[in-house]
């Protein structure tokens, strides 16, 4: 009997892990062009379409748009766009739209003078959900034939500034734009659970450099020839950044840009389910020989 009551239970949980899923996902874009830190960051968020292929290959995205009674989105994508800047505030700029293959694209910009005056324009537009984030920070150095630059991000950054859109979703007055009946069924519960954070692209006087890992911070190395020299620092291969523990949404910081294929819809990494199958396994091995 409690062999049997366990196995279900681990199926269960199993079952659980694979039907969570995020509706959408968001990945930044940043550029830095000048040594004062100016440039402007752009923020995406990514609604993918029904029948686009997962990633996974376990089948195709489904319940995005339709049935309009079994999906998070019935009314269009459309719909939600003007949602959005129908409820944003004098601090965010208005959502533009684009259509991909397998995806809709929503995103904005903003355009700042300095890194003091990008950190200024982030935390007008999290609000609250800044939180306990870090502030972002530029530092310049004299280097061989011009300056050496180093940009720092905390983890969190993109989660705060992203979640002020799914907010919004669930202070709806009904499901009509975000099903949110139909969005609890499939374990997406609250605003931070909307949203799949993909992290940041970050480019640097025209270059994408290596990101350096390190516990609560993105690192990233950038340099600005001198007028007139010859000699430029050399670039390095993207990589990608570890995730750290978010307060808003799971954030993953990475180099690389936009995918054109859609999540997986598994808001849980494989790897949680196997190691539940495996602790499921040991304690029926166990069971056994106490059994004996």
């Amino acid at each position: 009997m409690k062999k049997a009551l366990l196995l279900t239970l681990t199926a269960i949980l199993v079952v659980l892990f694979l039907t969570a899923c995020w509706p959408g996902s968001s990945l930044d874009d940043m550029k830095i062009t000048s040594l004062d830190g100016a440039g402007t960051r752009t923020f995406h968020l990514r609604i993918f379409k029904d029948g686009t292929d997962k990633l996974d290959g376990s089948g195709t995205v489904a319940n995005m748009f339709a049935p309009a009674d079994a999906c998070f989105f019935p009314a269009g994508i459309d719909a939600v766009v003007d949602t959005l800047n129908d409820a944003r505030t004098a601090n965010i700029p208005e959502f533009s739209m684009t259509e991909e293959s397998d995806y809709y694209d929503l995103h904005y910009t903003i355009t700042f003078d300095s890194i003091a005056d990008f950190n200024a324009q982030c935390k007008a537009i999290a609000g609250d959900n800044w939180g306990s984030t870090a502030d972002a920070t530029w530092t310049v150095t004299e280097g061989d034939g011009g300056s050496n630059v180093v940009y720092t991000e905390d983890p969190k950054l993109a989660a705060a500034m992203n979640l002020w859109g799914a907010q919004v979703l669930y202070g709806l007055p009904d499901d009509t734009i975000f099903n949110e009946t139909y969005a609890a069924s499939q374990f997406v519960s609250e605003p931070k659970d909307v949203l799949q954070n993909d992290g940041v692209k970050i480019e640097i006087n025209g270059t994408v450099n290596e990101i350096e890992s390190k516990p609560n911070e993105i690192v990233v190395n950038g340099f600005f020839a001198a007028p007139g020299a010859t000699t430029a620092a050399p670039t390095a291969a993207p990589t990608a950044a570890p995730t750290a523990a978010p307060t808003a949404a799971p954030t993953t910081a990475a180099t690389t840009a936009a995918p054109t294929s859609p999540p997986t819809g598994v808001g849980f990494p494989v790897i949680v389910v196997m190691m539940l199958a495996a602790a499921a396994c040991a304690v029926v091995v166990t069971a056994k020989k106490k059994a004996k």
